[in-house]
């Protein structure tokens, strides 16, 4: 009998945060993807009120539960992935309890902040690999393309970073947003289909960002994090994955939240998704790109999920559901049904 596999995307502004629950005969396996925006953790209201945010909400979940995160995988250092992870660590003692082993990359990179309630036992400027260590977690640096891994009932494929992408990072996270950018959300579908997604991105701490194929039982799902397509790509060509034999997948979490610089048409040969995943609210960097949800439209039968629902009724026209008469049947608002 195969092992149940839920994913929880939680609502986290412009950022990611992901749960995956593989659970067999009772025993769940938690894994824990990126850690959403600062405030994904708590916040205060217009009333500056503390209130608390989606992960604190699950944190709370799992304890009362008397589980723990048995992985957390950090995809890259870009604040709207670790600010969440880093706020829960900053402000509960008891944290580090609820954590098991630990996969980041260039995780000296990533400061705990000095008024953190944990300095009365660890000194200022003491960087989360550090803290982590200290505790004496698991952590697993250099996970890089080629690498698998094992988890209950199944393993852990790497397709990215490539080691050069890993090595080149020189920028340290510094927490900056970037202005939001103008979207298209106003042009039909079709308008939009002759894009030709040259324009790449080329922040270094997205191409160094960790994404994987998750095997589970007769199940695969792929997280793409922030990472080079093109680089997606090429690992899924050299694990033997084509036009004529495509990665059949269950859920695919696109890269960078649907922006269109990180989004191939080549993605749609090689994988064949039952279900495509936005994760963002829009706000700051305007994801998704309706580019990308009009190709999914037009040359795929998968299902769409947006963790935020009402980026559904921003990004589709009036157009749109003249020319695609089903697709709101294709919106689904619930991604383990």
């Amino acid at each position: 009998m195969y092992p149940n596999v839920k994913i929880e995307v939680l609502p986290v502004h412009e950022g990611d945060c992901i749960f995956i629950t593989i659970e067999s005969n009772g025993s769940p396996f938690t894994i824990m993807v990126d850690g959403g925006v600062k405030t994904t953790y708590q916040f205060r209201d217009r009333k500056k009120r503390v209130k608390d945010g989606p992960l604190k909400t699950k944190i709370n979940e799992l304890r009362e539960k008397r589980q723990i995160i048995d992985l957390m995988v950090l995809t890259h250092v870009d604040e709207d992935h670790l600010g969440g992870i880093v706020e829960w660590i900053s402000k509960d003692e008891k944290a580090l309890d609820m954590i098991g082993t630990v996969w980041m990359n260039n995780g000296e990179q990533i400061p705990i902040p000095d008024n953190s309630s944990l300095l009365h036992s660890i000194p200022k400027g003491r960087s989360l690999d550090k803290l982590l260590r200290d505790a004496h977690k698991i952590v697993v640096n250099q996970i890089v393309k080629g690498k698998v891994f094992d988890v209950p009932h199944g393993k852990i494929t790497i397709l990215t970073p490539t080691i050069i992408s890993h090595n080149v990072i020189a920028e340290k996270w510094n927490g900056n947003v970037l202005h939001k950018t103008p979207d298209d959300y106003g042009k039909p579908v079709k308008a939009l289909l002759e894009y030709d997604f040259t324009e790449k991105d080329n922040s270094k701490t997205n191409n160094s960002s960790i994404s994987f194929v998750m095997e589970i039982g007769g199940r695969k799902d792929l997280f793409l994090g922030d990472a080079d397509i093109d680089e997606v790509c090429m690992a899924l060509e050299e694990l033997g994955y084509h036009e004529e034999h495509p990665l059949c997948c269950k859920t695919v979490k696109l890269s960078h939240h649907g922006s269109k610089k990180n989004f191939s048409l080549r993605l749609l040969e090689l994988v064949k998704a039952e279900v495509f995943v936005f994760s963002s609210n829009g706000d700051y960097y305007g994801h998704p790109d309706k580019e990308v949800f009009a190709q999914i439209i037009d040359k795929t039968n998968a299902k769409v999920y947006f963790n935020y629902e009402d980026r559904f009724e921003k990004i589709v026209c009036e157009q749109d559901l003249i020319d695609y008469h089903g697709i709101k049947n294709r919106i689904i608002d619930n991604l383990n049904g």
